[in-house]
């Protein structure tokens, strides 16, 4: 029969880790309660990885097992997820004014590096079972998991100061009533980063990494974790609606000064010449809402923003195509120049907007050299 006996001893700062850990998982509970928006579940999601953390450590410091089930529940059971805690940050970062951070799916599947440990001793248990393994190599499975977490820790603290950077660059030009709040945000972490980072040094030194663990543990790291778990909780939770409100539905003379304003930046400024053009830098520089400005290009003129915008920029391309002076460019750099940012994009959006394609339409309509008038 298996023994499952655990012994269980507490100091200061284990105490302090497994409050933090309660307190990260019911604050996270609490924001995925509220109602749904991305900024809650972003937060959300960055305390319960913080409260995981927070628990392994508590678990493998005041904790001891004798029995084989706990044992074996404490190598397979991943705690210490620390590769989505970047792109979650900068998400977060992005998530204040109501756009959506660029990010793909792969940039969370770094998470599998953090559970290639588990994965390693669910494969080792089962080959146990199956007789394909003997007890005699868990040994140095064990000293290999041990190294790998080690060193793991430097690309860990590469990603997360990476994309700290990326959300600070985000957040530099915010005009949301929130920029304040989010700068703080990433100073916290920036602030923790330097934190672990000298603690990291020493750490990964094979002659100084076990006097450093003996004198001091994981507790100069875990506490300033416990710290932005209760400042970043308690933040979120005085912050119920940290995105703005959604505005009323515009009458028709603000639509008509909406649309007004927009054919007036195209037209008058010329920003469909900017290949970055977008939507939300159109919101920075008018201060109409997003929902507003897609609304009125809809019902007043049937279109979406973007192409609105590239409308415009086909227009631009009509007339350098027919202008002479504008011989000594090729096709494609026309199309660059007028803000398209590819040579695909031109061509497929001037074809779908024109029905033929740039080159088609200039041997149509360009006057040949040799016509007299």
């Amino acid at each position: 029969m298996l023994c499952c006996k655990t012994t269980m001893s507490h100091n200061f700062f284990d105490i302090i880790v497994l409050i933090g850990t309660f307190q990260g998982l019911i604050t996270a509970g609490i924001l995925f309660g509220r109602k749904p928006n991305p900024t809650n579940r972003y937060m959300a999601w960055i305390l319960v990885l913080f409260a995981l953390a927070s628990l392994n450590i508590y678990l493998l410091n005041a904790i001891t097992y004798d029995g084989d089930w706990f044992a074996i529940l404490s190598y397979c059971v991943p705690l210490v997820i620390i590769f989505p805690m970047g792109p979650l940050v900068y998400a977060y970062a992005c998530s204040f004014d109501r756009q959506k951070a660029p990010l793909s799916r792969w940039h969370f599947h770094a998470f599998w590096l953090d559970l290639l440990p588990s994965i390693s001793f669910i494969l080792f248990f089962m080959g146990l079972v199956f007789g394909i393994f003997e007890k005699s190599q868990f040994s140095p499975l064990d000293a290999f998991i041990d190294h790998y977490n080690k060193y793991m820790d430097i690309p860990r603290w590469l990603s997360l100061t990476g994309y700290i950077w990326f959300a600070w660059q985000a957040i530099s030009k915010a005009t949301h009533k929130h920029r304040k709040w989010a700068r703080h945000f990433v100073l916290g972490f920036a602030l923790f980063q330097a934190i672990w980072l000298i603690f990291l040094i020493p750490y990964i030194i094979p002659s100084l990494t076990k006097d450093l663990l003996d004198s001091f543990n994981w507790y100069p790291v875990y506490v300033p974790i416990v710290i932005l778990v209760y400042w970043l909780g308690f933040n979120a939770l005085m912050r119920r609606n940290l995105q703005p409100p959604m505005t009323t539905p515009p009458d028709e003379a603000q639509k008509k000064k909406t649309l007004d304003t927009l054919v007036k930046l195209m037209e008058d400024d010329q920003l469909y010449l900017d290949p970055a053009l977008r939507l939300d830098n159109i919101v920075a520089i008018t201060r109409i809402p997003q929902k507003t400005i897609s609304s009125v290009l809809n019902q007043l003129q049937g279109k979406s923003f973007n192409r609105f915008v590239n409308e415009y920029r086909v227009a631009a391309v009509k007339k350098k195509l027919l202008d002479p002076s504008f011989d000594h460019l090729t096709i494609t750099g026309i199309g660059l120049e007028c803000g398209f940012n590819s040579q695909a994009t031109f061509q497929r959006t001037f074809k779908e907007l024109e029905g033929e394609t740039p080159r088609s339409y200039r041997t149509k309509n360009k006057p040949s050299k040799n016509t007299h008038i």
